[in-house]
């Protein structure tokens, strides 16, 4: 009697041992599944916040180096589109119109406008003018002056002038637009091809 009480208790304590363990265990595997999955948050977010990251990064890139991608016409009608043009230019609006102001002093009424159906640019050699940028006479001049656009990827001039100049004076005295300006203001203009096919650039001096 005494040998099966003995038996029985062994039996029981060994299946609350064993309850116990497992119990352990289970919360051991618990404690190491939640991890993991921590651990996996953790690391998708870190993936997200990285791809977030380059994406911004590339798309900077590409807003940085979207002036690179237009031609001398493609910025010159661009630039028709910026305020004060008229000073020196044919405005971008006048261009689309075929009709512009002369600036000169006396005219009244109908005689103050004239016809137009492009906008002619010679390369001008200015003294002076940088290699990474091109100076182009621009005809018709609305005024008793030529009418002068300097043109590169960094900056766009505006100059008129009656006599010889360097480009200098052209640089000290003319109208500065910044070109990565200009282009994130109006490479999405509605009229800019119709704009750019009215502009004929000649690489021969006038």
């Amino acid at each position: 009697m005494k040998v099966r009480t003995l038996v029985c208790c062994g039996l029981i304590s060994a299946t609350i041992l064993s309850g116990c363990g497992f119990n352990h265990s289970s919360e051991e595997d618990s404690d190491t599944s939640s991890h993991t999955k921590k651990t996996e948050k953790h690391t998708s977010q870190s993936k997200s916040d990285h791809t977030s990251q380059h994406n911004h990064a590339t798309s900077h890139g590409k807003s940085e180096n979207r002036h690179a991608d237009y031609d001398d016409k493609a910025l010159v009608a661009m630039a028709l589109h910026a305020r004060r043009v008229d000073r020196y230019m044919i405005t971008a609006k006048e261009l689309k119109r075929g009709k512009y102001e002369l600036q000169y002093q006396g005219l009244k009424g109908k005689d103050k406008y004239k016809s137009i159906s492009e906008l002619q640019l010679h390369k001008a050699n200015i003294e002076h003018t940088p290699d990474n940028m091109k100076v182009y006479v621009v005809q018709p001049n609305k005024g008793p002056y030529r009418s002068y656009i300097a043109v590169s990827q960094k900056e766009i001039i505006l100059f008129g002038s009656q006599s010889p100049f360097k480009f200098e004076d052209m640089h000290k005295g003319g109208i500065k637009f910044n070109t990565k300006r200009i282009v994130h203001k109006y490479h999405k203009a509605k009229d800019l091809d119709q704009v750019r096919d009215k502009i004929k650039i000649s690489e021969q001096p006038e």
